[in-house]
């Protein structure tokens, strides 16, 4: 007999702090950062995400300071 894995019978490690989730039922992300397998649960999910926005904002605020030194 064979039994198909659902999505809410799986819980992952995160790998950022180790704590335990279900992506079904939680959320969360999983997948690949270039050949590395990852996966984050919500709450580290949320903070990279707040992350890379805080650094595009601060690319965005080179690039103004260098056109102003340009001008």
């Amino acid at each position: 007999m064979t039994t198909s894995l659902d999505r809410n019978d799986v819980v992952l490690s995160c790998t950022i702090c180790s704590g335990e989730f279900n992506p079904g039922t939680e959320g969360g992300r999983c997948g690949y950062i270039g050949i590395l397998p990852v996966n984050f649960c919500p709450t580290c999910h949320a903070g990279i995400m707040d992350f890379a926005e805080q650094e595009m904002q601060g690319e965005e605020l080179v690039d103004d300071k260098q056109l102003e030194l340009q001008l």
